[in-house]
């Protein structure tokens, strides 16, 4: 499971792909993040919480070359 912003969604899926993870499950947060707040960090950790124990608990596929 990773965490990765919207503008890098897509270069994400990419590099899951190219190493073999092709559903590797991504949890989306707004893009910048580095200049959120601490609270709006918070806010966000707090909204995204049940979706990133859910996603980091799925068994993930990996392709074998």
């Amino acid at each position: 499971m990773t965490i990765v912003t919207e503008e890098f969604l897509n270069l994400a899926k990419s590099v899951a792909e190219s190493k073999g993870f092709p559903d590797l499950p991504m949890v989306v947060v707004p893009h910048p993040f580095e200049t959120k707040s601490v609270e709006e960090v918070r806010r966000i950790a707090e909204e995204k919480f049940d979706e990133i124990i859910e996603k980091a608990s799925q068994p993930v596929r990996v392709r074998r070359a």
